[in-house]
Parts: structure tokens; C-alpha cells; sequence
């Protein structure tokens, strides 16, 4: 049985032309049988208008003397206003043949559209897609496809009604799956390109890289042998079902990639309310000069510390932080070491460092705001017997709310010393303001003990300081001198020291017993 031959556009558009032009010639319209005249004026009779017509005609006009330059403006004008007017009968279109139009609509069939997205299915080049890619695909869905198809080697136009399946009854039921592509110029199955595993030589045209595209001797026609054959393919109808079931996935949000992403989200936000918890706690102890850490590092050990201590407490009414702590029991139980818990030492600390990081910011900030400061400073040992030099500085700052200006005394941090003499001291304070960046060229004020390490003259740390920043001026603490002033006093006054050794002894017997402590 012969194939039905589709004819071309230019066939069709010649046979439609013809068609109208056979219809006209029979045509005739009201005015043809004259009971419609154009030259008639609203509102006036036919006997009026043919009056009208014969007292114009026997009117003689008398000419108008003009001068010559306005006869020559007026002759200018009527040329102009004849070029310009057209005639009802006049066709305004450029005078094209026949076969000039048929040309260009030829070639506006066979025009390549450039996609207005990058969803077009011929982008992938692959021949296996990626589950990235398939997502993408399925997601977004298929593009519409052109208002233009390019011709085949006959040639002859795509042929449309192969989107359709022609029922037996009548109904059209539409192919779906099938897919152009701006770019190749081809035709796709869109199931079968993203979800085929098939090998290139087992697969059809419709799911490769190039598509059933146009080379040099293909013939749509072929399409109505082999796109029924692909559709009743299994392979067809196992990534038909896979598309529209990852397509519902994706419109319920039950993909594998979205409950991954939901569970992910989930934990990050749980140790968010976790670290938030162990933030604030350390914050609490930090400001109150209460210790960290104590004898055990267990959950459930009474000697604990006050950390963990806390932390078991806000889990009694915390079912997140609660949950988390019996997790940390039960591994510290059975002797097995979590990925992380954000419960150690090391974590206390490191939070500790980056609460006083961001404390510091704010000092220099408010410092750099100021720009002139004075420092004290000042070296005790700790308990570990370790001499550490502690910073302070002193500013003007006003305040944004009232308008005031209010002095300021903000720590700057501690410094490990373990050398005392006035130049090591003095680096020590240099070293440790241009770390922080602060200019000591700005600095207005020193201040000290009164040690001859740091108040000689000479090798003392303020005046090597001043050497290079004589604004820098040296106040001696005042505290401090009245504190070394006080006992050189007594020792030399005998009815002093007496007094003080009555005064001790009173106080030797009234502490060592209860009884004459009550009184």
C-alpha cells in the first residue's frame, strides 16, 4: 500500500490562491446592482444631489488674480499632496512576484531557531545522563515546540500529526514524549534520552546524543514506520514509567535527593540548638568567673564541673540538648569515641577564644573610633607560677544615645613574661600594641608601678618608650606608692610597730576560740 505523499507549503499555499481567485469571479457585491452609490452624502436626497450637480456645472468661476510667488508656493503644495495621495485601486505593497514569495516562505520553513532557555534536550551530549541532568530535565518538563519545522530532502514539511495517535473513534491522543530540539534541529523521545542505559548500537534514533535529525537523505516520512515501533518497545515503556514516576516524586517532594536534603537540613539546624545551648553556658560561666571543668569529664558525674553540670540541667527541660547528652552517656558507656559531641575541653576553649575574639573587635573598634588612648600595665604571677603582664586601655568615648562623653577602661588580653628589665618590657608592650594595630604614636599616657624597671628615667620602660613617643607621658600609680609608702612608715616608728603587735595578738586570741569570738 502506497504512503500518503504530504505535499509541500508552496503546493498548498498555490492551490489556496487559486481556490479564492475561482470564488471571486462568480462574486457579485450590492453595489454591483447599483442600489448603493458612493458619491452619496449622508442626509441628502438623490433628486437634492443631482440639482446640486447641474447649478455647479453652469456656475462660471472668474480667476483670482494671484502673484507669482504665491502661484509658484501653491503649484509646489498640489505636487506634493498628488505624490503623497494614493488611490483606493493603488496595492501600497512592493510589487513582488509570485515566485518571489513562494522563495522566502521556502526559506522561512527551513530558518533554525535558537532556544529561548537551556532545557533543550539536544544540549545534552552525553549518552548516558546524569542524575543531576535528569532531575533538571524532568523537572522543568518539555518545551513547546516551534511554529516552524525545518523540510526534508524532498522536500516536504514535518509533518505535525505525528504528535497525535489517531483513534479508531475519532479521538487524538497526544505523543507526550516526543520532543523537538531548537538546536539539532531533531526530533526526541524525552523518557528514553534521559533514562535509557541501552548501548548506542541498541538504541533507537529518537534517544541519541543527535536525534532523528536531517542529514542529507532522510525523509519525515520514515517517522510513521518508526515511531509507532519505538513507542510499543519495551525499553520505551520501562523509562516512560520511570519519568512520570520521578515526575511525581518531584511534584510531592519524595525524591531520594529531597528527604536527603530535608534530613541534612534537619541535623544542621539540631546542632544549631545544640552549639546556640553550649554558647550560651559558657557565656554564663564567663561572665561570672566561675570555673569550667572539674575532676571528671563524665555525663552523670557529680564532680563534673559546673559545665556539664549546667548543661545536665537545662537537659531536664530540654528535649534536644537531653537527647544529645544520653547519646554522649551512652557511648562514654560502652567506651566507644563519637565523631564529635562539642562537649570537651578543647571545644570549651575554642569557644572561649572566640568569644574573646569578638570582644576584642569591639575594644579596637571603639579605641580606632577615639584614636588617642592611654595604657596601664601592669605583671603578677598566676597560679601556675607563670608572670603574666596584663594590657589595659584607657579612652574617651562618646556615647550615641545621650551624647556624653564617659571614660572607658577596657582589658586588652595577658602576655606571658618571664623577663623583667625595663628593655624586655618595653618590647613587650610594643610588640603586643602593633599586633592589635594600634599606632603607639597615639598613645598619651603611661602608667605603671613604681619598680625601677618601669619608672627609671633611664633603662625603665617608660623612657624607652618616650625616647620615641615623648607625648606619651609617664603618671605612676598612685595606689601603689601609697602601698610601699605605708609599711617603710611603720617600720620606722617604734609606737607604731608596737600598736600593730597588740593589735595582731588581740586579735591571735580572740580568733582561736569560739567563746571569746562571741564577744
Amino acid at each position: 500500500m502506497d504512503h500518503y505523499q504530504h505535499k509541500s507549503g508552496a503546493q498548498k499555499r498555490k492551490e489556496k490562491i487559486a481556490r479564492e481567485k475561482s470564488a471571486k469571479k462568480g462574486q457579485s457585491t450590492i453595489e454591483s446592482f447599483g442600489f448603493i452609490n458612493c458619491n452619496r452624502i449622508d442626509g441628502v436626497s438623490e433628486d437634492q444631489m443631482c440639482k446640486m450637480k447641474s447649478q455647479l456645472s453652469n456656475v462660471e468661476v472668474e480667476p483670482v488674480p494671484i502673484e507669482e510667488d504665491e502661484l509658484l508656493n501653491r503649484k509646489v503644495m498640489s505636487a506634493d499632496v498628488k505624490e503623497n495621495v494614493i488611490d483606493e485601486n493603488e496595492n501600497i505593497l512592493p510589487k513582488t512576484s509570485t515566485a518571489r514569495i513562494e522563495e522566502l516562505q521556502d526559506k522561512a520553513d527551513d530558518v533554525q531557531l535558537v532556544p529561548s532557555n537551556n532545557y533543550d534536550i539536544g544540549l545534552i551530549k552525553e549518552l548516558f545522563c546524569t542524575a543531576e541532568q535528569i532531575e533538571k530535565f524532568v523537572h522543568h518538563g518539555l518545551i513547546a515546540h516551534p511554529t516552524k519545522f525545518p523540510k526534508d530532502t524532498l522536500p516536504k514539511s514535518f509533518p505535525r500529526t505525528l504528535f497525535h495517535i489517531a483513534m479508531p473513534n475519532g479521538e487524538k491522543i497526544p505523543r507526550d514524549w516526543l520532543t523537538w530540539s531548537e538546536t539539532k534541529n531533531a526530533l526526541y523521545c524525552f523518557p528514553c534520552r534521559l533514562f535509557s542505559k541501552m548501548p548506542e548500537t541498541h538504541r533507537s534514533a529518537l534517544s541519541l546524543p543527535t536525534g532523528y535529525s536531517k542529514p542529507k537523505d532522510i525523509k519525515w516520512k520514515k517517522l510513521y514506520e518508526k515511531i509507532p515501533h519505538h513507542q510499543s518497545s519495551s525499553g520505551h515503556k520501562m523509562c516512560y514509567v520511570e519519568w512520570r514516576r520521578l515526575e511525581e516524586n518531584l511534584r510531592n517532594n519524595t525524591t531520594i535527593n529531597f528527604l536527603l536534603n530535608d534530613n541534612i537540613k534537619t541535623e544542621v539546624e539540631r546542632w544549631r540548638q545544640i552549639l546556640r545551648r553550649v554558647l550560651d553556658v559558657i557565656l554564663f560561666l564567663g561572665e561570672r568567673g566561675l570555673a569550667f571543668r572539674g575532676d571528671s569529664h563524665l555525663i552523670g558525674d557529680p564532680k563534673n564541673g559546673n559545665f556539664l553540670g549546667i548543661m545536665e540541667l537545662i537537659g531536664h527541660y530540654d528535649s534536644i540538648l537531653h537527647d544529645h547528652l544520653e547519646k554522649v552517656k551512652a557511648s562514654q558507656q560502652s567506651h566507644k569515641r563519637m565523631q564529635a559531641h562539642y562537649l570537651s575541653n578543647d571545644i570549651q576553649n575554642e569557644f572561649i577564644q572566640c568569644c574573646a575574639d569578638k570582644v576584642t573587635d569591639v575594644i579596637l573598634d571603639e579605641r580606632e573610633k577615639c584614636k588617642y588612648f592611654s595604657m596601664i600595665v601592669d605583671a603578677t604571677p598566676d597560679t601556675a607560677h607563670i608572670e603574666q603582664n596584663v594590657f589595659i586601655l584607657r579612652y574617651v568615648l562618646q556615647d550615641k544615645l545621650t551624647g556624653k562623653y564617659e571614660v572607658k577602661e577596657r582589658f586588652l588580653e595577658f602576655v606571658d613574661c618571664n623577663k623583667k628589665a625595663g628593655k624586655d618590657i618595653a618590647n613587650i608592650i610594643t610588640s603586643t600594641l602593633q599586633k592589635h594595630k594600634i599606632p603607639l604614636m597615639c598613645c598619651r599616657g603611661q602608667r605603671y608601678d613604681n619598680g625601677s624597671n618601669m619608672k627609671g628615667s633611664v633603662k625603665g620602660a617608660q623612657a624607652r618608650i618616650l625616647q620615641h613617643y615623648p607625648l606619651a607621658t609617664y603618671s605612676p600609680c598612685a595606689c601603689h606608692s601609697l602601698n610601699l609608702c605605708g609599711p617603710q612608715a611603720a617600720e620606722c616608728c617604734p609606737q607604731v610597730i608596737t600598736f600593730f603587735g597588740i593589735v595582731q595578738k588581740l586579735y591571735d586570741i580572740f580568733s582561736s576560740s569560739p567563746q571569746r569570738w562571741k564577744i
